[in-house]
């Protein structure tokens, strides 16, 4: 029954992070050129402390480039 449960959870990720990359074309498709990035920028592996860095809007210094833990 775990086993189940787990692989449930897991589609249901599989589904959301589909549909996540299903809107985030569409907003892609809409937005103006020099909003646009390039595709080996968008993906280059982002550590953690990176990613949450980023998200709560600061810089990424040269110590977290280091501990990189790969998505």
């Amino acid at each position: 029954v775990k086993l189940i449960v787990q692989a449930q959870a897991l589609d249901r990720a599989f589904q959301n992070i589909t549909q996540l990359g299903g809107v985030l074309e569409r907003i892609a498709c809409q937005a103006d050129p020099e909003w646009r990035l390039e595709a080996p920028s968008l993906l280059a592996p982002v550590s953690l402390t990176a990613l949450a860095q980023r998200l709560a809007g600061c810089g990424v210094t040269a110590a977290d480039a280091d501990d990189f833990e790969l998505l």
